[in-house]
């Protein structure tokens, strides 16, 4: 049954998952030689030698055609071989505009198999630093992602398909051409887990630039997870997991997706729910027409952590949530009236009405502290008036428990000088009994004095 204000609910709601870390997740068979991940970029010289804006300046256009004659050794890519180029990629800025001119170099080292392949793949990562400057890439980059698997890699870094899309996710709308490509590889159940986890990444940053790469995440998403064995349902399901966390990256983007995350809420795995509520949560306003189900989330999901989604979520749909939300603020069990307040405080924009000032208000009486300190910072949001919440954070410095002692004392922090009213209380409460109360308010004290001598 759709939850009510009546109903009795149960007692107790990227950056997108890393393709290397998750796929460690599904198969456990990461290569023991796989080098560290890139530094960050920097200009800093680490040893002797012309720096990176002296090798972008004299990089010459790169080979058309490497002449595989040569030994590796005597390869040239923009006039440095590519030792000299394995010294020079911890040096590489990628923010300095020469970096562009070294694009020609990257993308030869990228295309010849002959380099060693963590060359090639850090090669392949800077190329996606640089990002859009670096375009002339993409079409090396895709032909990589279209090769056949190379079945010895055990889905390592070794992978060209997997290192490949990678990259292909820094350039994000730039990489729209290898849509396609990328489509494929997430949907070839043969493919290595990490491989088809890059390309799942790829088309969330490619996102709308390209109208193959939304619905194909969506796919991944609605995709049943059963498998054939216990093992291909646990990547199905792993995969469709990442597929979700896409969705929240893709925000607005993924709006077609709603009634598929809709049907998600009522999903038998917890991971899925909580996901599904935050996905709606990042579509935003689009997301309306799933309150009613956000609703039934918030107030009879078994989990925690779906019950915090579901809140956040109908907060982030925004004033087309209030109705409802003003409902469940009188709800007979406290943990719906504390998400309830808690997501009317967090709604954008907050419009001043006496209905939701005199709600927080008598919300301050509540019976429960979470609802208290919760009424407290929404209507300090909402009105600006410091005299209304001022007994109720002195009281929250009382509180047992540290999470509400901490909110009451960053509150009284926010107000400034309107809080000066509450130092005579904040006093008296150094003598209490109770030795977490007396820190509280000496620490507070400090602050707020420390404040009015500024």
């Amino acid at each position: 049954m759709p939850f009510r204000r009546n109903a009795n609910p149960r007692p107790h709601v990227y950056r997108l998952i890393a393709a290397a870390a998750l796929a460690v997740s599904l198969c456990g068979c990461e290569g023991s030689e796989e080098p560290s991940a890139l530094p960050a970029p920097t200009t800093r010289r680490l040893r002797p030698g012309p720096s990176v804006e002296d090798v972008s300046s004299s990089a010459k256009p790169a080979n058309a055609k490497l002449d595989e004659k040569l030994p590796i050794e005597k390869r040239t890519y923009g006039e440095l071989g590519f030792k000299e180029w394995q010294r020079r990629f911890k040096d590489f800025g990628t923010e300095v505009p020469q970096a562009a001119e070294s694009v020609p170099a990257l993308v030869a080292l990228v295309r010849d198999a002959d380099v060693p392949w963590h060359t090639r793949r850090q090669a392949a990562l800077v190329l996606g630093r640089i990002g859009p400057a670096a375009a002339e890439a993409v079409p090396a980059l895709t032909g990589l992602v279209a090769a056949k698997r190379d079945v010895g890699s055990k889905d390592s870094g070794v992978s060209p398909r997997r290192w490949a899309a990678q990259a292909l996710a820094l350039f994000g709308p730039a990489a729209a051409p290898a849509t396609p490509d990328l489509v494929r590889l997430l949907e070839d159940d043969a493919a290595a887990p990490g491989e088809r986890l890059a390309a799942l990444e790829a088309l969330a940053s490619i996102g709308g630039a390209h109208p193959e790469a939304i619905p194909a995440v969506v796919k991944a998403f609605t995709r049943h997870p059963r498998g054939a064995t216990p093992e291909d349902t646990t990547r199905r399901q792993l995969l469709r997991e990442a597929a979700a966390d896409a969705l929240v990256l893709l925000g607005h983007e993924a709006r077609v997706a709603v009634p598929h995350l809709m049907r998600a809420l009522g999903d038998s795995s917890e991971s899925i729910r909580r996901k599904a509520a935050a996905a709606l949560g990042a579509i935003g306003a689009a997301a309306a027409p799933a309150i009613e189900r956000l609703v039934d989330a918030l107030g009879t999901d078994e989990s925690p952590a779906v019950r915090d989604a579901a809140a956040s979520a109908l907060a982030a749909i925004g004033p087309a949530a209030l109705p409802v939300l003003r409902e469940l603020a009188e709800y007979d069990d406290a943990e719906v009236r504390w998400r309830a307040i808690e997501a009317i405080g967090r709604i954008e924009p907050m419009a001043e009405t006496d209905g939701d000032a005199e709600l927080l208000d008598t919300a301050l009486d509540d019976p429960d502290a979470r609802v208290r300190i919760a009424a407290a910072e929404a209507l300090w949001r909402l009105t600006g008036d410091a005299s209304a919440v001022l007994p109720s954070l002195v009281e929250g410095l009382t509180n047992p428990a540290r999470q509400i002692r901490v909110r009451a004392y960053r509150l009284l922090l926010e107000l400034g000088p309107a809080a000066r009213p509450a130092i005579v209380p904040l006093e008296r409460l150094l003598e209490d009994d109770r030795p977490h109360v007396r820190r509280a308010a000496e620490e507070a004290l400090r602050k707020l004095l420390s404040a009015n001598d500024e």
